[in-house]
């Protein structure tokens, strides 16, 4: 894989994991960076796939930056202990049709639990390299995922049920002037949660210029 292919395909990872590690913006951006570069020098002994290879070196990265600073990802973050059973499983299709309001039901969750939401949906991480990311058990891990999942469908619910009633209302049928029924395409498959995931969280545009920049032969890297 050449470093401009892999800044278009993983800088949101990266950058998203970054923020969810270190709570702020600009530093997750130069962080992100630096992970980035140290990767394009790495490249050539790439072996295997290169997202998790690459959200390794940026996870190490943050880590180095937080134990210099002598505090955790989440060390400040009380554990809150949740009722009830815990529900991690994804959002479904139907919550997931008003994109506009899902992507600003994502942008109102806090940075760690946005984050720690892509690393199980959209990378696949089980609880326990979730837990060892940020310094927590795993059943926290899980109870954070279940809890960041319920704010998104509280959010999403009332304009699912509002959809859900005008479905229901009786409609006339089209008439079609031939006599005929006209045929239709079958519908496309729903994007799953983890696709919808990737679409919404994009990395900031100066941050991917800045790294398109580095990856390119003289760009610094």
């Amino acid at each position: 894989m050449n470093p401009e292919r892999l800044v278009r395909q993983h800088a949101a990872d990266v950058f998203h994991l970054c923020l969810g590690m270190v709570r702020d913006r600009h530093l997750a951006e130069d962080l992100a960076q630096d992970a980035f570069v140290r990767a394009f020098a790495a490249l050539p002994q790439l072996q295997g796939p290169p997202r998790p290879w690459l959200l390794q070196i940026a996870r190490n990265r943050c880590l180095d930056h937080l134990r210099r600073e002598q505090r955790g990802p989440w060390s400040d973050a009380p554990e809150i202990v949740q009722d009830g059973p815990v529900d991690d499983s994804p959002l479904s299709a139907d919550l997931l049709a008003d994109r506009p309001r899902l992507a600003r039901a994502l942008s109102g969750l806090p940075e760690q639990e946005r984050a720690i939401v892509v690393l199980r949906f959209v990378h696949g991480f089980e609880y326990t390299e979730i837990a060892e990311t940020f310094g927590i058990r795993p059943g926290a891990a899980r109870m954070r995922v279940s809890r960041a999942l319920a704010r998104l469908r509280e959010e999403l619910q009332p304009r699912v049920a509002l959809r859900a009633a005008r479905a229901a209302a009786p409609a006339a049928a089209p008439s079609s002037p031939f006599g005929v029924a006209e045929c239709s395409a079958a519908p496309a498959p729903p994007p799953s949660f983890a696709q919808v995931l990737s679409d919404e969280l994009r990395a900031p545009a100066a941050l991917v210029q800045r790294l398109l920049g580095l990856s390119r032969p003289g760009g610094g890297a």
